[in-house]
């Protein structure tokens, strides 16, 4: 198979099929302003980016897993999404590393690997959103990963409208400068390590199967979140359908629970 450089693709272009020459595209230092990708499957076999901008884009129906460019030793490589849509794709096993989300809006779409080193600003999810994990710093997981030089960017993102399922906060994301559905079953809380602690003192030689499962909870949460990972303030949700009863249940104690 052929590397060619990525043609032009001119405002308003629409692209939904693989090149029938059966050529890959590769696009460097380009902009690629008002394009259209519409179910675009496999994409990652016949398309790469490095420095590329993608301005008032449309991603409709795609499987987002494509060589973005990111990578630990080549950060500045990485792609940048402003002011794009993106609609009904599948970013399950996407990485968008050292780049930056901004102004954009997600509609519908899947999510599991982690934002870990991505700068997310001012962008609106709608629909339901599953399994979707923020890191407010980029924390490696080989001591060989060059990580990112700075906490990342977020702030200014829009998820009233959306349908938080499995929501992942993680390493002190910025949770006060971000727009959270309200509601009985929801909450911003703060002070989480001292309120898990209070649940572990509370809870310790209890004798009712209920408050044993919240002190097993609370103990659980202290052996997975090490000071890398720690997230002190978070949006909660206890009544989250991705989630087990007893996970709900540890969540609406901690928004009840007062430290000491």
């Amino acid at each position: 198979m052929t590397t060619i450089p990525g043609p032009d693709l001119p405002p308003g272009t629409v692209v939904e099929h693989r090149p029938a020459d059966g050529t890959t595209w590769e696009f460097r230092d380009r902009r690629i302003e008002g394009v259209t990708f519409r179910g675009l499957r496999d994409a990652a076999e016949w398309m790469a980016f490095r420095r590329v901008v993608f301005v008032g884009c449309t991603f409709d129906g795609c499987d987002l897993q494509w060589a973005w460019g990111s990578h630990h030793e080549r950060q500045e490589d990485a792609a940048h999404l402003l002011g794009c849509r993106v609609v009904g794709c599948d970013l399950r096993d996407t990485s968008l590393a050292f780049g930056r989300i901004e102004g954009c809006t997600f509609e519908r779409c899947q999510w599991r690997e982690p934002l870990d080193a991505v700068d997310l600003v001012d962008n609106v999810f709608v629909g339901v959103v599953e399994s979707l994990t923020i890191w407010g710093r980029h924390v490696p997981l080989a001591a060989v990963i060059r990580p990112r030089s700075r906490p990342n960017e977020i702030r200014g993102n829009d998820f009233r409208g959306a349908d938080l399922r499995g929501l992942g906060l993680h390493a002190e994301v910025q949770v006060r400068d971000q727009l959270w559905p309200g509601g009985p079953h929801c909450a911003v809380v703060d002070r989480i390590p001292e309120r898990v602690a209070a649940i572990l003192e509370r809870t310790t030689g209890a004798d009712d199967p209920l408050e044993r499962e919240l002190h097993e909870s609370a103990r659980w949460w202290g052996l997975t979140n090490d000071d890398n990972a720690v997230q002190s303030v978070a949006w909660l949700r206890w009544d989250d359908p991705l989630m087990p009863d007893f996970t709900n249940r540890f969540h609406r104690a901690l928004a009840e629970t007062r430290p000491g």
